[in-house]
């Protein structure tokens, strides 16, 4: 079993992509960080893993929620219809600049919503998600 939980980040914007890789990696070079720049991607990737790619109870997925095309929400909704069995090995923290408190609402009523975290993401922050996954 791995001892950290795998990142994965997905965002349409490189430059955002990036800065968080380089953040998470300062913070510990032993995480696996995945990255997706087309969130419709990333559900064919957690649609087609296998249970011994997700031997850690919780990965940790980092999305961004305004995208063109298939947008945080939308995502959600097809990421909640993926395996059980698969879906369980990951938690959602939905990452938006949006300050519309019913947006907010919506986004952290999703079932696969573990939580809401405003831009930017932060080191303090994502060190206290990977302590609590890998203790």
């Amino acid at each position: 079993m791995n001892k950290f939980p795998q990142i994965f980040l997905i965002d349409d914007n490189k430059i955002d992509l990036l800065i968080n890789k380089v953040l998470i990696e300062n913070i510990n070079a032993e995480l696996v960080i995945n990255s997706f720049m087309y969130p419709i991607e990333a559900i064919q990737f957690f649609s087609n893993l296998e249970l011994k790619t997700t031997e850690l109870e919780k990965n940790i997925i980092f999305l961004d929620y305004c995208m063109p095309k298939l947008d945080g929400y939308q995502f959600m909704e097809l990421f909640k219809e993926i395996d059980p069995s698969i879906k369980k090995h990951f938690e959602i923290y939905v990452v938006s600049s949006t300050i519309d408190p019913d947006e907010i609402k919506k986004i952290k009523d999703h079932e696969c919503c573990k939580d809401f975290i405003y831009k930017p993401l932060n080191a303090d922050l994502i060190n206290s998600l990977i302590k609590i996954k890998s203790d």
